[in-house]
C-alpha cells in the first residue's frame, strides 16, 4: 500500500510519467528508502538507482561524485551498508568519513558536533568488524554518550538512542563485563519508559 502511494506521489510529481524520476527529492528520497526496507536484490538496485541519480543532479550532473547534500549522501552511505560486500562498505565508510571531515571543518579524523553523522560512522565500523573498526565505534559512542551527559564520563544519557547503540556495542564485544553492563544499560532504558504516563512499573515496553 505505502509503495503504491509513494509511486503515485511520483507520477503526479513526474508530471503523469508513470515509473520516470521526478524532481522532487523528497518524494525521490522517500520512495528510495521504502525499496531498501522492503528489501530483496530488485528493490535494492532501484533504491541505488534513485540514490546515485539524485547525488549525481545535486553534483551538477556529475556521476560517482560526491554532492554537499548530507541527506542525500546519508542516504547512499546506509543503503552500501545495507547491501554489503567489501566494496560497497568501503565506499560508505568514504561517504561517511568525508561528510564528518566537511562538518569539523575539514579536519580529519576528527568528531564533529552532527549527531546523525557520528552515529551512522559508528554503526557502519560496527558492522564492518574487527578490533581497530569496533573500537574506533566505541571511542565514537563514548564521545557522544560524555557530550550527552554534560561532558561526564561513563555516566548514563538521557539520549535513548546513543544509549540503545551503546549497549548494542558491548553486545558485540561480547565477554561477561560487557554484556553485564548492556544489561544495566537496558534495564536502566526500560526502567525510564515504565515511569511515564500509563505504564506501570515492570510493565513491558516498546522500544
Amino acid at each position: 500500500m505505502a509503495l503504491g502511494i509513494y509511486t503515485c506521489l511520483r507520477t503526479r510529481a513526474g508530471g503523469g510519467q508513470v515509473s520516470a524520476p521526478c524532481g522532487d527529492k523528497d518524494i525521490e528520497l522517500t520512495l528510495g528508502r521504502l525499496h531498501q526496507l522492503i528489501g530483496g536484490k530488485d528493490n535494492l538496485e532501484i533504491a541505488l538507482d534513485i540514490y546515485t541519480r539524485l547525488r549525481s543532479r545535486a553534483a551538477g550532473g556529475q556521476t560517482n561524485t560526491p554532492c554537499n547534500d548530507k541527506e542525500i549522501e546519508l542516504a547512499l552511505g546506509r543503503l552500501l551498508q545495507t547491501i554489503g560486500g567489501t566494496n560497497n562498505l568501503k565506499m560508505a565508510l568514504d561517504i561517511f568519513t568525508r561528510l564528518r571531515t566537511r562538518a569539523a571543518r575539514g579536519q580529519a579524523n576528527i568528531p564533529c558536533e552532527d549527531k546523525e553523522i557520528e552515529l551512522a560512522l559508528g554503526r557502519l565500523l560496527q558492522t564492518m568488524g574487527g578490533t581497530e573498526n569496533l573500537r574506533k565505534a566505541w571511542d565514537i559512542l563514548t564521545q557522544l554518550r560524555t557530550q550527552a551527559a554534560g561532558g561526564q564520563a561513563n555516566t548514563p544519557c538521557e539520549d535513548k538512542e546513543i544509549e540503545l547503540f551503546l549497549g548494542r556495542h558491548l553486545q558485540v564485544l561480547g565477554g561477561t563485563e560487557h554484556q553485564r553492563t548492556a544489561l544495566d544499560i537496558f534495564t536502566r532504558l526500560r526502567t525510564l519508559m515504565a515511569g511515564g504516563p500509563g505504564c506501570a512499573p515492570g510493565q513491558p515496553v516498546d522500544e
